[in-house]
């Protein structure tokens, strides 16, 4: 991320609206360029506000840093790259931790969008942040484990596919005839007998 800033201000954070929108003390709002976070009325968007907050705190200072040309969003907020405590790039931080979605049209950089594209991915393909429980989509639910010897574990099939083998005791029987009682579910009756 470091090939990404050139210079930058320091600045200091008066206000933070939400994970990706801070008010500055000399009254500048600031836009994280490169990501798009879910709003404070959101599940995601608390839990992103919550991180930020580990991060930011009101009144701390805070390199800000503008690609030339990246302009304004819709409301008049600036877009930049905020980097706090030891060059810890706060947007970058948010796609980590799967609470943005990648936002090619905030003025962000091309090799900034290149590098959080693939953290962004992650955090989707391992359910986290906005992509999974509690906010996001519920996951599928392993299928419960069926041991039917102790050499061998099977996984609970699917309605397509047969039942695993059924365990035999070695003993000598015959198939169970209509009525008769297996009782340790082989499929031979009268076993040890």
């Amino acid at each position: 991320m470091r090939g990404c800033y050139a210079g930058g201000e320091l600045v200091t954070i008066s206000r933070i609206h939400d994970a990706a929108t801070y008010v500055l003390s000399d009254g500048r709002t600031i836009r994280l360029a490169g990501v798009l976070a879910q709003g404070i009325t959101t599940c995601a968007g608390k839990q992103a506000l919550q991180l930020v907050n580990g991060i930011v705190a009101v009144g701390q200072q805070v390199n800000l840093v503008r690609d030339p040309g990246a302009g304004t969003d819709p409301f008049g907020s600036q877009w930049a790259y905020l980097q706090a405590g030891y060059a810890q790039d706060v947007g970058s931080t948010l796609a980590t931790a799967g609470y943005a979605d990648l936002y090619a049209e905030s003025g962000a950089n091309a090799s900034y969008l290149q590098a959080i594209a693939p953290a962004i991915r992650m955090a989707q393909q391992l359910h986290t942040g906005q992509f999974g429980p509690p906010c996001g989509p519920a996951l599928e639910r392993p299928q419960p484990l069926v041991t039917n010897d102790s050499n061998r574990t099977y996984l609970r099939n699917q309605d397509n596919e047969p039942d695993p083998p059924k365990r035999r005791t070695g003993r000598s029987g015959h198939p169970c005839l209509p009525g008769e009682r297996d009782g340790d579910g082989d499929g031979y009756c009268k076993e040890g007998r």
